[in-house]
This record gives C-alpha cells, structure tokens and sequence, in this order.
C-alpha cells in the first residue's frame, strides 16, 4: 500500500462525474489497482489484528498511512463500489490500535 496507494490513483479527468458516468471506468480500475494492492487494501487491519501487540513495528507505519493515504485507500474502495468494508477494516484497525496504546501506556 504505501507503494501504491496515491492521488487520483485511476487518472480520472474531473471529480465532478460520478464514477458510474466515466466511459471506461472499470478498465481504468482493473488497471490501476492490482490483486496484490485490493488484497493489503482489505486485509492489513487483520494482520494487525492478529499480529503481536506492543511496540509493533508497524505502528510507525500505522501513523503514516493515516496521516498520508488514508483518502487514497478509501478511492480504492469507492472505485471498487465497496465503501460497505471500511468500517469493518476501520473497525479492526481502531480495536488493535486502542490495545497498542494501553499496552505502551502500561509499560509506562
């Protein structure tokens, strides 16, 4: 994902046409967002979840994504018509996040 998340990351030409109103759309998709970038797309919140917690050394990574790609993870999901799975991942992602802290907080 941090790879290959970006801006815009289908190249379409206005943000004013619904992604259902853009002739060519879905070949734009197909090409744009690999097996590979959908699959970390949807499941990096379960392997965190069932990772080790503690001082994890995504946690950095964790902090970037959210600061930097979190839209363009979300264009994934909208070009894909699959908004119904991000509060799932959300969901997941905010449950591993809130153990991290209370285990850092403890160890304090």
């Amino acid at each position: 994902m941090q790879e290959e998340l970006k801006f815009n990351i289908c190249g379409i030409e206005t943000s004013r046409k619904r992604n259902k109103e853009i002739e060519g759309f879905m070949e734009r998709v197909d090409q744009a967002i690999t097996p590979a970038l959908m699959y970390a797309s949807q499941y990096w919140a379960e392997h965190l979840e069932y990772g080790s917690v503690g001082s994890h050394p995504l946690a950095d990574t964790g902090r970037d994504f959210f600061a930097c790609r979190l839209l363009y993870w979300v264009e994934v999901f909208s070009a894909k018509d699959q908004m119904n799975m991000l509060p799932g991942i959300l969901n997941k992602a905010t449950g591993w996040t809130n153990i991290c802290h209370f285990l850092f907080r403890a160890g304090q």
